[in-house]
C-alpha cells in the first residue's frame, strides 16, 4: 500500500454464516485516485459489462479524478466434499469431525491467546477492531483482542445477550480499560411504543426498564396491541400462524416468524407450506458441492429463522410460534427471558405469540401479566379459521396431531 493509503477488512462473524468486506481509500483526502486503488475487482466484477464495471475500452478517466472510497465483498475460496467453492458467503463452521465430535471452540481460543501472548509480533498487530453484539462474545475472546489489537470499540446490549458463555458489561470494562462513560446510540431503538411496552415486561431491573421505555422514538403507525393465542392444540396452533402470515402479507409487511431450533424451523416451515404459506428459511444448506442461500432479504417473502440467526434482523411484523416447555427445555431461565426479549424487539410495529393450552413455556406468567397491564391481547381456546386458512374440522378428523412431538 501507498503512503497515505488504508486498507480496512471488515469481518462479519455470524452463528451460521460470515462475511468479509474491503475498503480503501486515501487517508488524507477520503478520495482514492479512480485509476489506483491497488484492490483487484471481486470476480465477477469489473468486466465492462455492468453498469457498475470500471470501463475496459473506449473511455478513460483522468489521473486527477477522484472517486468515491473502494468497497468490495471478498470472495473466499471454501473447501467442500466436491472441491473448491467460491462465494462471498461462508458458513461460520466448515469443519467436519471423523466420528460425529464436536469442536471445541473454548480451547481453540485459548490456544489462540496463548500463541499471540508467545509472539510479540502478533501483539498489537491490529490498529482499530469493532465489535458488534459484544454480549455475546466470550471473556477469552476479549483477552484476544485485547492482545492483538491496539484500539477496540465494543457494540454490547446485555439486554440482549443469548449465548451462556458471552461476556458480562464489567469484565469488558475492566479488560479493555473503559474509563469513559457508556454511550447509547438512540437511533438503535427502533419498537413502535406497543412493541417496546411489552418486551420491557422481560426486563428485570427496574431502572433499565425505565430507560428502554424512555428512548422509544419509532411511531406507531397503527394501533394495534400485540396479540398471544394459546390453541387448543398444536394443528389449531399452525392453522392460526398460516392465517396470521396471510394478513400481514396483504399489508406488505416485513414479516419475521422465530424459533428456537434448526429442527423447529423446518419443522415450522414444512406446516406452513401444507397451509399454502411460503416463507424462506435464514439458513444455508450444501448441495453439489456448493453452499447454498435459502433466504434473501430483498423481497417480502417471510422469513423464519431461529433466534441466534435473527439478532441484529427488524421486521414490521414478528411471529413467535411453539412457545411450549418441550420447546425451550434446553434454556436456563435468565436466558430464556433474554431471548423473548430479543424475539419481541425484532419487531418494528407488531408482535404475535402463539403456544398449546397446557404445554405452556416457564415465561407465560409475564405474558398473562402484561395483558393484565393492557400491553397485550390474550386470546384463549379454539380457532375456527378462515377459508383457506388450513383446513377445517373434518380434514383432520382422525389425524393425529403430528406436531405435538415438537
Amino acid at each position: 500500500m501507498k503512503p497515505g493509503r488504508i486498507r480496512a477488512i471488515g469481518i462479519d462473524l455470524g452463528t451460521t454464516n460470515s462475511a468479509a468486506a474491503e475498503i480503501v481509500w486515501d487517508e488524507g483526502s477520503g478520495l482514492l485516485p479512480a485509476q489506483s486503488t491497488g484492490v483487484a475487482p471481486a470476480p465477477g466484477t469489473g468486466s465492462g459489462s455492468g453498469p457498475n464495471d470500471t470501463p475496459t475500452s473506449g473511455a478513460s478517466i483522468g489521473s486527477d479524478a477522484h472517486v468515491s472510497p473502494t468497497i468490495r465483498v471478498i470472495e473466499i475460496e471454501q473447501p467442500t466434499r466436491e472441491g473448491s467453492y467460491t462465494s462471498p458467503l461462508v458458513p461460520s463452521v466448515v469443519a467436519i469431525l471423523p466420528n460425529g465430535r464436536d469442536i471445541d471452540f473454548p480451547a481453540i481460543r485459548r490456544r489462540v491467546l496463548g500463541l499471540i501472548r508467545g509472539k510479540r509480533d502478533l501483539q498489537n498487530a491490529l490498529e482499530f477492531v469493532l465489535v458488534d453484539e459484544g454480549q455475546d462474545l466470550s471473556p477469552e475472546a476479549y483477552e484476544i483482542i485485547h492482545e492483538a489489537a491496539r484500539h477496540v470499540t465494543v457494540f454490547a446490549d446485555p439486554q440482549q445477550k443469548i449465548f451462556e458463555d458471552g461476556a458480562e458489561a464489567g469484565f469488558i470494562f475492566d479488560r479493555l480499560h473503559v474509563t469513559m462513560p457508556q454511550i447509547t446510540i438512540l437511533g438503535a431503538f427502533r419498537n413502535a411504543v406497543y412493541v417496546a411496552e411489552l418486551a420491557a415486561h422481560f426486563i428485570e431491573d427496574g431502572q433499565k426498564r425505565a430507560q428502554f421505555l424512555a428512548q422509544i422514538s419509532a411511531a406507531q403507525r397503527v394501533k394495534e396491541r400485540p396479540l398471544c393465542f394459546v390453541a387448543d392444540s398444536f394443528d389449531r396452533e399452525m392453522d392460526r400462524l398460516a392465517e396470521v402470515v396471510r394478513s400481514r402479507q396483504v399489508m406488505n409487511e416485513r414479516i419475521g416468524i422465530i424459533v428456537p431450533t434448526n429442527r423447529l424451523l423446518h419443522d415450522i416451515a414444512e406446516g406452513l407450506a401444507e397451509r399454502g404459506v411460503t416463507v424462506e428459511k435464514a439458513a444455508t444448506k450444501e448441495k453439489a458441492g456448493k453452499i447454498e442461500v435459502t433466504c434473501t432479504f430483498t423481497n417480502l417473502v417471510p422469513k423464519i429463522a431461529t433466534f441466534f440467526m435473527a439478532k441484529g434482523l427488524t421486521f414490521d411484523s414478528v411471529l413467535l410460534p411453539r412457545l411450549t416447555a418441550k420447546a425451550y427445555d434446553w434454556t436456563r431461565r435468565e436466558q430464556l427471558k433474554r431471548m423473548t426479549f430479543v424475539g419481541i424487539a425484532r419487531a418494528t410495529q407488531w408482535v404475535y405469540l402463539s403456544t398449546v393450552k397446557g404445554t405452556e413455556f416457564d415465561e407465560m406468567a409475564v405474558l398473562r401479566e402484561a395483558a393484565a397491564q393492557g400491553h397485550l391481547t390474550m386470546q384463549d381456546g379454539a380457532w375456527h379459521g378462515k377459508p383457506g386458512s388450513g383446513g377445517s374440522d373434518g380434514d383432520r378428523k382422525g389425524r393425529k396431531d403430528e406436531y405435538s412431538v415438537l
